[in-house]
């Protein structure tokens, strides 16, 4: 008898740019399964789900900017039917004050 492979809810992150959109799938445990960068556009935000997808079972993603830069990507997400998650960007200045 083959042995089915129990498929595991991992989450999507993405850090969103202008040009480009990096993504990063966690396992429950928090332990990163990969990343990988996409273009910003609908074929990228596609590919990106895609390859989500291939980790487990995805259900959530956060993205950073869904207002600006991850508008899109978050549309094209939730239009998948998954959970979109916002994500504040940090505070840059108050980042770089602290070294």
């Amino acid at each position: 008898m083959a042995k089915v492979e129990e498929l595991v809810e991992v989450v999507l992150g993405v850090d969103t740019h202008l040009d480009v959109h990096v993504g990063v799938v966690v396992d429950p445990a928090g332990r990163v399964l990969g990343t990988r960068s996409i273009e910003t556009c609908t074929d990228g935000y596609q590919a990106l789900l895609e390859w989500a997808h291939s980790f487990g079972f995805l259900l959530r993603a956060g993205i950073e900017g869904t207002g600006t830069y991850g508008a899109g990507l978050a549309r094209h997400i939730q239009e998948a039917g998954i959970e979109v998650l916002e994500v504040n960007r940090p505070d840059r200045a108050r980042r770089r004050r602290r070294g």
